[in-house]
């Protein structure tokens, strides 16, 4: 599966895997925390985790969050949403070419697209959390 990332500064950076994203998006949420803590003159260390969690909703309401997309289910949506055939051709080509293993600035067509579809959230880039069985159902199936 292959994503890209749309930054808070309107960069866009395809990755090949999950991992990679939520890397990616770690350190960019650090770099801002760690801008923002040298502005306000806050010392990181002396911060407890609910005020960086503070800090953390306080940044991103401010700056905003990267944003992370399928880029098949860009396609997809320019599909379905009867985009002209060659800006999908020529977003397709974008998103496989090597231009896009580093940061550039993202193309007002694309930037338009991507403001028109939900981004993925980071926990669904995560492994399943363990679901516990429905431990009444099996006793009463005889297995006691």
């Amino acid at each position: 599966m292959k994503y890209v990332v749309s930054a808070p500064n309107h960069q866009i950076i395809c990755f090949d895997h999950h991992g990679q994203v939520l890397e990616y998006c770690d350190e960019q949420e650090a770099k801002d925390l760690d801008a923002y803590c040298k502005d306000q003159d806050y010392n990181y260390d002396t911060l407890t985790p609910v005020d960086v969690g503070h800090l953390y909703t306080l940044i991103g309401a401010e700056n905003g969050t990267c944003h992370i997309y399928q880029t098949d289910q860009v396609i997809k949506y320019m599909k379905e949403n009867a985009v002209d055939t060659s800006i999908i051709e020529e977003v397709r080509e974008l998103f496989n070419s090597r231009e896009l293993n580093d940061e550039q600035n993202c193309p007002g067509y694309l930037s338009d697209v991507l403001a028109e579809m939900p981004p993925m959230t980071a926990s669904q880039l995560l492994d399943k959390p363990y679901e516990c069985q429905n431990i009444d159902g099996y006793a009463t199936e005889g297995n006691e």
